[in-house]
């Protein structure tokens, strides 16, 4: 991990909190976010968009990512390219917030 992409242990619960959050309510390929007991449903997809990004992965990336997680994983066809697009855009930004966050 270079020096840029360290965030601090507070920072770290919230860029994985709040991309899992994104995940459930925006992505949400299944359309499970109706129900509070699957919240966690997406989270080894958060868990691997943060180590992607961590790794230095940017939004293009993390599209292919979730296209391919929808394509193959899920057996589905994606169903919003330019949603997801938004998505990946989202948590690039969502890790630069993490870096500040004390």
């Amino acid at each position: 991990m270079t020096e840029n992409t360290k965030l601090s242990f507070i920072g770290s619960k919230y860029f994985i909190k709040q991309i899992n959050d994104l995940l459930w309510t925006v992505w949400d390929p299944f359309g499970f976010n109706d129900a509070r007991s699957a919240e966690n449903e997406y989270s080894c997809y958060a868990t691997k968009v943060c180590e992607m990004i961590l790794g230095g992965a940017n939004a293009v990336m993390v599209l292919e990512y979730l296209l391919n997680a929808e394509r193959e994983l899920l057996q589905m066809e994606p169903n919003d390219e330019n949603r997801t697009r938004r998505i990946a855009v989202h948590a690039i930004k969502i890790y630069q917030m993490a870096q500040v966050v004390i």
